[in-house]
């Protein structure tokens, strides 16, 4: 099946998406997202050049991504280390968690 949800890419420091079907995301520049499941606050890892949002219920997308077009999944603080955050849950870009880059190919 085909990665129907990807973003249009962006270089520097995005203000906003546009995904698949035109909704445009503007970029919350929040440090923390709400976690209903986990009933807390939970940090986003802070990137230069992408930012990690909540996709709306109504679009079939993982329900957080980020700008470079990857899923973004929490993780725990031995999975993010290389990125000098405090110990504790955090949602991260699922792709630079992987190959240490974004799924556009950028740092």
């Amino acid at each position: 099946m085909p990665n129907t949800f990807n973003i249009i890419k962006f270089k520097g420091d995005p203000n906003s998406v546009t995904l698949y079907d035109g909704t445009v995301i503007q970029n919350p520049k929040d440090d923390f997202v709400f976690v209903p499941e986990y009933e807390a606050m939970v940090r986003k890892a802070g990137y230069g050049n992408h930012f990690l949002f909540e996709v709306p219920k109504r679009i079939k997308a993982p329900s957080f991504m980020c700008s470079c077009g990857s899923a973004a999944v929490f993780v725990g603080s031995k999975s993010y280390l290389h990125l000098n955050s405090a110990e504790g849950l955090m949602l991260v870009c699922q792709h630079h968690l992987e190959y240490n880059k974004h799924a556009d190919g950028s740092q």
